[in-house]
This record gives C-alpha cells, sequence and structure tokens, in this order.
C-alpha cells in the first residue's frame, strides 16, 4: 500500500510527509486486511455516524449515494473499531483536521486502498464536509479522513462522504487548539495530543416514498333498458 502523504494539500503549500505526532502506543497492532470490504451497504437505508473526539462529538451525515465506496469502507471499519482512540494527527486551523491512521504518523492505514469516487467538478470543501485523505494518486485513500474546518478551494479529488449536522461547536474548539511545527515546516501538529475515540454508525430505513396515485376507476356502464 503506498503511504498517505499530507492531503489534502492547502493552496501555495508544499506537499510534503508529515512528521510524526506525538508518540502513542496503541493497545494492540492496528488491524490490517488484504484488500477492501466489500459493498456491504443496504438499500433503502439511511446512514448517520457519531464521531467522539477529545473535544466532544460530531453528528454526521454519511451520503452513499455520493460515495458508496468511501461510505462503504468508513461504515466497516467503523464497525471493526479500527478508529477507537486514533490520534488527529495534523490539524491546520481555518483549513481542516485529518485523522483516521492508528500510528499517529499520517502513513498508516488499514493494509488496502479503495476506489475514488467521482466527485462533480464543481464540488465545494466547505466547514463541515467530511472527505478521503489520499496521496494525491488516483484510488490510493485507506483509512485516514479529513473533516474541513473552514471554507477553501480544493480540487475534486477528494472523495465527499458526508458532513456534520451537529457539534459545530466541537469544530471550533479543535480549531482554536495550538499548532507546533511537524518537523518539515508546516504548522499542524496538535501542540497536545487529540484523540478521535471512536466512531458510531446508525442505520435507519428511509422514509417510504409517497405511493403513485391509483388509476381511477372505470366508468359505470349503462343500465341496460
Amino acid at each position: 500500500m503506498t503511504s498517505l502523504a499530507i492531503s489534502p494539500t492547502p493552496p501555495a503549500a508544499v506537499a510534503a510527509a508529515p512528521a510524526p505526532a506525538a508518540p502513542v502506543a496503541p493497545a494492540s497492532a492496528p488491524k490490517q486486511w488484504s484488500g477492501p470490504p466489500a459493498m456491504g451497504l443496504k438499500q433503502g437505508v439511511d446512514y448517520t455516524a457519531s464521531i467522539a473526539t477529545s473535544d466532544g462529538k460530531l453528528g454526521v451525515q454519511l451520503l452513499p449515494g455520493l460515495a458508496p465506496n468511501a461510505v462503504n469502507n468508513f461504515v466497516f471499519l467503523s464497525k471493526q473499531g479500527f478508529y477507537d482512540h486514533v490520534p488527529i494527527h495534523r490539524m491546520i486551523p481555518g483549513f481542516m483536521m485529518q485523522s483516521g491512521d492508528p500510528t499517529g504518523t499520517g502513513t498508516g492505514g488499514p493494509g488496502y486502498d479503495i476506489a475514488d469516487d467521482p466527485m462533480p467538478p464543481n464540488m465545494t470543501y466547505e466547514r463541515g464536509v467530511l472527505a478521503m485523505a489520499n496521496t494525491g494518486q488516483p484510488n490510493s485513500g485507506g483509512s485516514q479522513f479529513f473533516v474541513m474546518l473552514g471554507n477553501t478551494p480544493l480540487p475534486p479529488t477528494y472523495s465527499v462522504f458526508g458532513y456534520v449536522t451537529s457539534g459545530d461547536d466541537v469544530l471550533s474548539k479543535i480549531n482554536a487548539r495550538p499548532v507546533v511545527d511537524n518537523g518539515q515546516g508546516e504548522q499542524s501538529k496538535p501542540a497536545t495530543p487529540i484523540f478521535v475515540d471512536g466512531v458510531t454508525i446508525t442505520e435507519a430505513p428511509l422514509p417510504a416514498t409517497d405511493a403513485p396515485p391509483a388509476p381511477p376507476a372505470p366508468p359505470t356502464p349503462p343500465a341496460a333498458a
């Protein structure tokens, strides 16, 4: 699997591999798989997520219609506990926070890459948008994701698979945290470690669509003479 570089890269910034975040010793080695999960999304189901962080919970509406590969992958990894106590290893105030690497180095993942979900050319990356990080190469996402902390123009090469519906105050708390140099000239390493404590997925039936109107009753034949 290709190592994840610092993606997304802010405009006019020079791409470089992030320095490791503060050392975090996981209870066990991160889970690894030989390939991406089979498609397990169900038709007629609404998928939401609750992302617990050190600064509070983010409610997220997932978008399987827009990004089925990314949503399927995120749901799978969340249910496997892959995101339990995972560092938010990169945060650029006013831009985005990035997590999803249990090693906290910015280069880790689940052992596989997933296919990109094509994005419309006019895709906007606004505050609260949830998207897949990648190496800058096609089909190179794995487990790392980012949440926008501001409105920043980005190329539509990052699969958007959700948006924050509650917890804007949590985004503000994270955005206000001090950061230090990551060792590569980027002010993005949280000065105090911050974590995604876990992700809970909720599945609920979508509201039934209105039934089409019944056809009109045939006219009553005239009575016999």
